[in-house]
């Protein structure tokens, strides 16, 4: 259900806007807090986005096998995965 390698692969875009942002290396702490916010920004949104597509993917060939439109994951999984994501991305942006 999560990419997590796409995930990884944005870091250094972040982390470089994190740098641009602060003239320089912005330090331990703060680079701490934006990794996870952008880990759990990001899963929330592709959360939401298979809820969205669930319709989508029922009807097409190569994301039918998907867990969540086989119903091997139910659907409040992603739901609460995306609601407690938003509720640490909030927290951990606040953190900065």
């Amino acid at each position: 259900m999560i990419q997590f390698q796409h995930t990884i692969l944005a870091l250094p875009f972040v982390l470089a806007g994190a740098w641009l942002a602060m003239q320089g290396f912005p330090g331990f702490r703060i680079v701490f807090y934006i990794v996870m916010a952008a880990v759990f920004a990001r899963t929330a949104g592709m959360c939401v986005n298979r809820l969205a597509d669930l319709e989508i993917d029922r009807h097409n060939p190569r994301t039918s096998g998907r867990p969540l439109v086989s119903g091997e994951i139910p659907l409040w999984v992603p739901k609460i995965v995306a609601v407690i994501c938003l509720l640490m991305f909030c927290l951990t942006a606040f953190m900065l």
